[in-house]
């Protein structure tokens, strides 16, 4: 799929209407590649599925369970995210 989207997509000296042709077949594949797999684990061209960012933020929780209180606040701190008072994770 990456190789035929690339060819499709590299287009730098390709007139007007047979660029809108190539764009209009990918969206097409896009839309059957989403039908496929399906919204939760479809990874758009040059992107991440919605499983890919849900495996991200779980691994970061994970590591931030194992952390004392302080450690996470100081991790979170140092990578400039607000923290705020709540119910433990």
């Amino acid at each position: 799929m990456q190789a035929l989207y690339f060819a499709l997509s590299n287009c730098s000296d390709i007139p007007r209407n047979v660029m809108k042709e190539r764009m209009g077949l990918i969206e097409k594949l896009v839309a059957l590649e989403r039908e496929r797999y399906g919204n939760f684990y479809f990874r758009p061209p040059d992107g991440e599925s919605p499983a890919d960012c849900w495996d991200r933020c779980s691994d970061l929780i994970d590591s931030l369970q194992s952390l004392s209180p302080k450690e996470a606040e100081e991790l979170l701190g140092k990578n400039g995210i607000e923290t705020k008072e709540g119910p433990e994770l």
